[in-house]
C-alpha cells in the first residue's frame, strides 16, 4: 500500500503542474454568458470548510476555503469579474456583486415541497406546480427554435406568480415582537421564504424572462 506521503507528494505534483489548466477554466468561465455556482460544507482535518463549485455543461471549476461567503468569493476570483447570469440557491453573498442574478428552482422546489408535504402548505402546492408549468412553457418554446417567450406570456405567469404569493402573504403574515422586545422578530419558514421570494423576485423569474 502506498503511504500517506506519497500520495501527499502526488497531489502535491499534480496540483503544480495543473495551475496553468486551472487559471485557463476560470477565464473561460468568467467569459461565459451563464455561470452555475454552490456551496456545501465539509471537513477538513476535523474543521468546518466549504467546497465552492462554479460550473457550465463544459467546465468545472471547485475550490474548498474556510471561509462560505465573499472571502471565498474574493479568493477564488471568478464572480468579481464575471459580467453574465450568476444561477445560484440565493445565498447571499453571490448577490454581493454586479452581475446579472436567477434563482435555482431545484432549490425552490425543495422548499416548496417541505412546506406542502410538511405543513401541508396549500399555497406551497400551487406556487410549485406553477413554476413546473412555467418551465414547460420555457423547454416548448426552446424546442420552437425560440429565444424569447411572447412578452405578454411572460407578463400573465409573473401576475400569476405574484397572485400566489398574495394569497401566501395573507397566510403568513409577519411575526410581530412583543413590546419592549429587542431585535429581530424570528419568522416560520414559510414567511422566510416568502420574504426571500418577494426580494429576488426578478431572479426567480429571469428563466421565464430570458430562455
Amino acid at each position: 500500500s502506498m503511504s500517506e506521503a506519497t500520495l501527499c507528494a502526488a497531489i502535491s505534483r499534480c496540483a503544480t503542474t495543473l495551475i496553468g489548466i486551472e487559471e485557463q477554466v476560470k477565464q473561460a468561465l468568467v467569459q461565459a454568458e451563464v455561470i452555475h455556482q454552490d456551496e456545501t460544507g465539509l471537513y477538513v482535518a476535523g474543521k468546518r470548510y466549504w467546497m465552492h463549485v462554479t460550473c457550465t455543461p463544459t467546465l468545472t471549476h471547485y475550490q474548498v476555503h474556510e471561509s462560505r461567503g465573499q472571502e471565498a468569493l474574493e479568493a477564488i476570483g471568478i464572480l468579481p469579474r464575471f459580467a453574465g447570469t450568476s444561477l445560484h440557491d440565493s445565498w447571499g453573498s453571490y448577490f454581493l456583486y454586479d452581475c446579472s442574478h436567477a434563482l435555482c428552482l431545484v432549490h425552490l422546489l425543495r422548499e416548496l415541497t417541505f412546506l406542502e408535504e410538511e405543513q401541508q402548505q396549500e399555497w406551497a402546492k400551487e406556487l410549485k406546480a406553477l413554476l413546473l408549468d412555467m418551465k414547460d412553457a420555457t423547454e416548448q418554446a426552446r424546442e420552437q427554435g425560440k429565444l424569447w417567450l411572447d412578452p405578454l406570456e411572460v407578463a400573465d405567469w409573473e401576475t400569476r406568480f405574484l397572485e400566489v404569493l398574495a394569497e401566501a402573504d395573507q397566510a403568513h403574515p409577519r411575526a410581530q415582537a412583543p413590546p419592549g422586545h429587542r431585535g429581530r422578530c424570528k419568522q416560520s419558514a414559510a414567511r422566510n421564504l416568502l420574504d426571500r421570494l418577494r426580494k429576488h423576485q426578478q431572479a426567480v423569474v429571469a428563466f421565464v424572462e430570458d430562455l
